[in-house]
């Protein structure tokens, strides 16, 4: 297994690494919805740690199989409002049903750069992150004038 980035302070929020397994919180327990009903988690996802990164609840990938498929296959109902892909420079949107939001983290958490809206089978990446973090993107954006 790979060793830590860093486990440093981003916004106040913890970078866990994948080697770090920090459980705290985990799984759908604390992952609710804004309708106070918490849709079920899917199986590669399910007794993973859950952290705040940027603002954002998201869901620690740290198995083989959470890493590899992430978000995809999900519909954007069934999903986690994020994953976090720690020790990560690049992810694929193959097999995604809906767009993504990419952010690509520094050893310490920070926002190095964003791709919004990746649609499905593409191939994203940043050489210079060490944590990637997944969100479904907003419905609705404004519209650039």
């Amino acid at each position: 297994m790979r060793g830590p980035v860093s486990t440093g302070k981003a916004d106040g929020a913890d970078l866990p690494s994948a080697a770090g397994r920090d459980r705290q919180s985990r799984g759908s327990a604390a992952m609710g919805s804004m309708q106070g009903i918490e849709p079920p988690l899917a199986r590669r996802l399910r007794g993973l740690p859950v952290r705040t990164v940027l603002g954002h609840e998201v869901v620690v990938a740290e198995s083989y199989l959470s890493r590899l498929l992430g978000l995809a296959l999900l519909t954007r109902e069934s999903a986690p409002r994020g994953l976090l892909l720690p020790d990560c420079r690049g992810v694929h949107t193959l097999g995604m049903r809906f767009a993504i939001d990419v952010i690509f983290l520094d050893a310490d958490g920070r926002r190095l750069r964003g791709e919004l809206a990746v649609p499905a089978g593409r191939f994203v990446a940043d050489r210079l992150a060490r944590a990637v973090l997944e969100l479904p993107t907003v419905a609705v954006r404004p519209r650039p004038s």
